[in-house]
């Protein structure tokens, strides 16, 4: 009777269960570097640096004149309309994708502070909203002062960056296989229980 039980809270938790809410992206931070280059490769390690993190891929970047991809094959969709204006949006859907996206980067077009770099804005998507499609607001307005006045109006986006990381939650990690020594242990085990339970069973 117990097990029933059990068997009918743990059909209950995954009815009931909620699916994870499509979210938007969280600001983290705006801030003018200086990279040599702009590359992917340069902002992924600049990033990998400033977050203390080491696991994040480059997954696509949006230009106005159209993607680029950073990952061969990757499952997914993501579109951008008028990325170098004051308005437009920028969407991203990876269900089904082997990757969950983590970070978006906007990178400023000609802004420049005293010559010393180029103006970025950092948003954060969190572990169980991967799956997040849509844009929280026009991205022609996401660059702002401290008092919250956009001071790069007509100065454009050069693009947008995304990044992510393999997602377990999605595709589990490899398992690996146990070395023969460890079956064998396993293997003797699992018999001497039941050589136990048996004799337990016939006294």
């Amino acid at each position: 009777m117990r097990s029933y039980k059990c068997w009918a809270v743990m059909i209950a938790i995954m009815v009931l269960a909620p699916v994870a809410a499509k979210a938007d992206a969280i600001h983290v931070d705006t801030f003018v570097v200086s990279l040599g280059n702009y590359s992917p490769a340069a902002e992924l390690a600049y990033l990998e640096n400033r977050l203390g993190i080491d696991d994040l891929v480059y997954l696509a970047k949006a230009e106005d004149d159209g993607w680029e991809y950073g990952v061969s094959g990757l499952e997914g969709d993501f579109g951008t309309d008028a990325v170098d204006e004051n308005s437009g949006n920028v969407w991203w859907d990876l269900t089904g994708s082997d990757y969950a996206l983590r970070y978006i980067l906007l990178k400023g077009g000609k802004y420049k502070v005293l010559g010393e770099g180029i103006l970025y804005a950092l948003y954060s998507v969190t572990d169980d909203q991967y799956q997040a499609s849509g844009w929280p607001q026009e991205v022609g307005f996401l660059f702002s002062d401290e008092s919250g006045n956009p001071f790069y109006i007509n100065k454009g986006i050069s693009h947008i960056s995304f990044f992510g990381s393999y997602d377990f939650t999605t595709v589990p990690p490899p398992s690996q296989v146990p070395e023969p020594s460890t079956l064998l242990l396993i293997g003797t085990g699992v018999l001497g229980l039941g050589i136990f339970g048996r004799r337990k069973f016939q006294k």
